[in-house]
């Protein structure tokens, strides 16, 4: 979701990820140090802009072999937010399927089959338990998916099965400022190919920290 953020004021672009009532993850390439207090204008899509204040906790500058993959920024605690903030980050929550495994934002290629068609798309956000696919394709719910994860600086590819565990439609990805697409449950991995991808995920979190 779109944002703009600043010392004094709004005005420098940026996307807002991982939106909690406490806080926030701003994706941006101008990151600020850990106590700076800032200025944020959330610009939910269709929606009225919602002003907040907080304080930089942490950073992310992220090496360069991962710079296609993860994205730069900064978690933004939140001082006092809006009535109408704590409104908007209850209706995300309630849209969302819980999720039992630490999800990180990563872009990576993603092979597959689809309706004898075969795609190459890309990922937004992966964990060890699945991820979502950014997609026009229409997947029936429960639909069983074969998918290789390409994961570039391991060079290495993983063969995963899984099931849609939801859709999320132009419609509510433009309320939510994001990409339409698919989140994908595992239920079929071997355990080398298991533990390659978890360790990727903990590398990825390392980075938050």
């Amino acid at each position: 979701m779109r944002l703009l953020f600043g010392l004094q004021k709004p005005e420098a672009d940026g996307y807002a990820l991982n939106i909690s009532a406490e806080g926030l993850f701003i994706s941006a390439t101008r990151i600020h140090l850990p106590g700076t207090n800032l200025q944020i204008r959330l610009l939910p899509l269709g929606g009225d802009a919602i002003d907040l204040c907080g304080s930089v906790r942490w950073g992310v500058r992220v090496p360069p072999h991962l710079a296609a993959v993860v994205k730069p920024g900064m978690g933004v605690l939140l001082s006092s937010p809006p009535r109408a903030y704590l409104d908007f980050v209850t209706g995300l929550a309630s849209s969302k399927s819980p999720r039992t495994s630490p999800r990180v934002e990563a872009r990576l290629e993603v092979r597959y089959y689809h309706r004898q068609q075969f795609l190459k798309e890309y990922t937004e956000n992966i964990s060890q338990g699945g991820f979502f696919i950014a997609t026009g394709e229409p997947f029936e719910l429960g639909a069983e998916v074969r998918i290789e994860l390409v994961i570039p600086d391991l060079a290495a590819v993983l063969p995963v099965t899984g099931r849609v565990a939801y859709r999320l439609d132009e419609k509510g990805a433009a309320a939510l400022g994001s990409s339409p697409g698919i989140g994908v449950q595992i239920t079929a991995i071997d355990p080398r190919t298991d533990e390659t991808l978890r360790s990727y995920v903990q590398r990825i979190l390392r980075l938050y920290e």
